[in-house]
């Protein structure tokens, strides 16, 4: 269900044939929100070991939010065994440049540019975070980050999730301590609508009882106003009967040149899209797929181990003989 960012709170409550019953007490609030965070640890173990393939769109309206412009389109697969992951990104070619970032790679025999990113694979190992990407000229590059780093790589890819599995934990951190401040009002047909008023910004958040207390829509407004600046919408599908987001959307609205004549101010609307279209539990997966023997790698391949410095800069290594060696 997509929904358009201007939908009164109200009209999208009734459309889901929901009703709000009066706003609770604190001690409601709190136990509302215990039983969503207890509903979203069942949900992580249930989705341990998950295989996942879909898309990933970046899109951009400016001025009169109808004329969209694509920034990025991505074909995603995931293989994910709770914390480990592999994600690649396999970008349309027209759309990949400025995804490397810091990266020095030689120039194309044909064009007179550097090469762009065609795709790029990201595992994570629970501690380490190493991303290797393939360029339009058949080169490869690799980098190696330590954990607190893997928010900002996976923004950098083009992926700006922390976690390719655990989506509904995006919009809202369940257990943030503010939320035990917010006015909540339980709805009839399960789950409870919040609102949380801080200093600059009013944040409303929607539970349906569906699948236990499951997120579909947060939404922040500046104060004064109507229309979020930021606001995220939430798809649900089963698979072998468990819950699991299949599309994810959110849409930032900015304002700029406010100060410009009439009719000369840019509205941009930032929309981003992941859906899955294939998603299955798997019993297990093989352990070298979240490894780098387990990634098709030409020999000599350099990485960048930004763990390690070198005179001011990463320590590099390379890719000899399946797996990484000093330069002898």
């Amino acid at each position: 269900m997509v929904l358009a960012v201007c939908f009164s709170q109200l009209v999208w409550a009734q459309s889901l044939g929901l009703q709000e019953t009066a706003v609770s007490a604190p001690a409601t609030t709190q136990k509302l929100l215990a039983a969503a965070k207890l509903a979203d640890q069942r949900l992580a173990e249930q989705l341990d070991t998950v295989v996942a393939q879909g898309r990933i769109r970046h899109i951009a309206y400016v001025r009169d939010l109808k004329s969209p412009s694509l920034t990025l389109d991505a074909d995603v697969q995931v293989f994910y065994q709770a914390p480990k992951f592999q994600l690649r990104l396999q970008y349309a070619t027209d759309l990949a440049e400025g995804l490397t970032e810091n990266a020095t790679v030689q120039k194309s025999n044909d064009e007179n540019k550097a090469p762009v990113v065609t795709d790029q694979t990201l595992l994570f190992d629970g501690q380490t975070l190493t991303k290797v990407q393939h360029f339009s000229n058949g080169t490869f590059r690799g980098d190696i980050y330590f954990d607190f780093h893997r928010p900002n790589m996976l923004r950098i890819a083009g992926f700006p999730f922390e976690d390719p599995i655990e989506l509904w934990r995006e919009p809202l951190q369940i257990d943030r301590a503010d939320l035990l401040t917010a006015h909540t009002t339980p709805l009839t047909n399960g789950g409870f609508v919040g609102t949380l008023n801080k200093d600059t910004y009013r944040l409303k958040f929607y539970f349906l009882g569906s699948f236990g207390y499951d997120l579909r829509r947060v939404s922040s407004y500046r104060i004064g106003q109507e229309t979020p600046f930021r606001d995220w919408h939430l798809t649900w599908q089963l698979a072998d009967g468990v819950p699991y987001v299949e599309r994810l959307v959110r849409r930032s609205n900015t304002v700029s040149g406010e100060n410009e004549p009439l009719g000369l101010t840019n509205t941009l609307r930032e929309q981003i899209e992941l859906e899955y279209s294939h998603f299955s539990l798997a019993e297990t997966i093989d352990p070298v797929v979240f490894e780098l023997a387990g990634l098709d790698l030409p020999e000599s391949t350099p990485f960048y181990d930004h763990r390690t410095n070198v005179e001011g800069k990463p320590k590099v290594v390379w890719w000899k003989q399946g797996h990484l060696a000093d330069p002898q």
